[in-house]
C-alpha cells in the first residue's frame, strides 16, 4: 500500500498533470493532437501490461514507476520553462 501511495504522490507532482498544460501552451494544434494520441496509447499500454508486470515482479513495479516519475519531476523542475503570461510568439522563442 505504501508503494501505491508513493507512486501516486510522485506522479501527481511530476508529469501527471503537467503534460496536459505544457502541450496546450507550447504545441501547435497538429502537435497537440499527436501528443494526446501518444499519451492515450501509452496509458492504454501501461494499463494492459500492468497485470503481467505485477505477476512477474510483484510490488517492485511500483518502485520502478515511482523512480521514473521522480526523474520526470526533476526534469520538469530544472528543464521546463515558465510560460505564464507569455504570448504564443514569446513561448515559441523561448523553446527555439
Amino acid at each position: 500500500m505504501a508503494c501505491i501511495i508513493l507512486y501516486v504522490i510522485i506522479f501527481q507532482v511530476s508529469l501527471g498533470p503537467l503534460c496536459w498544460i505544457c502541450q496546450a501552451e507550447i504545441m501547435t494544434p497538429q502537435g497537440l493532437s499527436i501528443g494526446v494520441t501518444v499519451n492515450l496509447i501509452l496509458t492504454a499500454a501501461a494499463s494492459l501490461l500492468a497485470n503481467i508486470l505485477f505477476t512477474a515482479f510483484g510490488g517492485w513495479v511500483f518502485i520502478v514507476c515511482a523512480g521514473f516519475n521522480l526523474l520526470c519531476g526533476i526534469f520538469c523542475l530544472f528543464l521546463m520553462k515558465e510560460t505564464k503570461d507569455l504570448s504564443e510568439k514569446e513561448i515559441s522563442q523561448l523553446y527555439s
